[in-house]
């Protein structure tokens, strides 16, 4: 409830990705603070339990090759989408170019 999220159903993967933005940026002027009851040592302690999560889940080898095939499918398509339809694509044809991936942290 102290996410803005009464009622609903929060994966803990969306509220790790939610919080850590907040603190990324709480410095900045207008922005929005962490919740009431949350710290910074809170979302430290949220990200590790969601790592710890995530390897617990891709530890199985065979869950892993499983689901690796579909999601880089997925953003194999994705990318090759993008690159297809941007307007540098002809540019790109000629040799010069290509798909930069930008992390927004």
């Amino acid at each position: 409830a102290s996410l803005g999220y009464e009622g609903e159903t929060m994966r803990v993967d969306q509220a790790r990705e939610v919080l850590i933005c907040m603190l990324a940026h709480s410095h900045k002027a207008g922005a929005a603070p962490l919740p009431d009851g949350i710290s910074s040592e809170d979302v430290v302690r949220l990200t590790e339990l969601n790592a710890r999560r995530w390897c617990a889940r891709f530890s199985d080898p065979v869950m892993s090759q499983l689901a690796m095939g579909p999601f880089l499918a997925e953003v194999r398509a994705l990318l090759s989408a993008t690159v297809e339809s941007s307007p540098a694509s002809s540019t790109r044809r000629r040799g010069a170019g290509g798909v930069h991936v930008v992390c927004g942290h």
